[in-house]
């Protein structure tokens, strides 16, 4: 029996229909997309959810530039590691007055730069478009700038 997937993405619901030999099954589902982004971006490229990328200090450094662009309702996902207590901060920097960002503890929370890190992990940083900046269409280039404020170096005695 020939079977086969077709999935409609549509805001944040999806309706799922079963073929049969090329007939669509009266039965359609329809269900919350929160939890399966994904699975169903593998499958729909109106989904934008995006591969993490996860970025470092240069060895000696205190800050990493990273650069990258967007588009529409593309983000971009960047996850740094931080240790508790780090006092550390991020910049964005673009030509284009809709873009912007926010991050994440590693449990989930929103991290708002207020006082030192309070757990040790991975924390996530979202660059993203608002409503107007996605309808426009319009490519938003983008430098990330992350910053920690780290102890001066002693000097070696010798």
């Amino acid at each position: 029996m020939d079977m086969h997937l077709r999935l409609i993405v549509l805001s944040t619901t999806a309706r799922v229909c079963v073929c049969f030999a090329g007939r669509e099954d009266k039965n359609e589902k329809t269900f919350n997309t929160d939890s399966y982004d994904a699975r169903i971006s593998a499958i729909s490229n109106e989904v934008n959810a995006q591969a993490k990328r996860r970025v470092g200090l240069p060895e000696g450094a205190n800050a990493v530039e990273v650069k990258g662009k967007i588009t529409g309702k593309q983000y971009a996902l960047y996850e740094i590691w931080v240790d508790k207590g780090d006092t550390w901060e991020v910049g964005l920097d673009s030509s284009n007055a809709y873009i912007g960002y926010s991050v994440k503890d590693p449990s989930g929370n929103k991290y708002d730069f207020l006082e030192e890190a309070q757990v040790s992990g991975y924390y996530l940083i979202r660059v993203d478009l608002n409503r107007t900046g996605a309808k426009s269409k319009i490519p938003a280039a983008f430098i990330l700038n992350i910053k920690f404020e780290m102890e001066p170096a002693k000097p070696h005695g010798g």
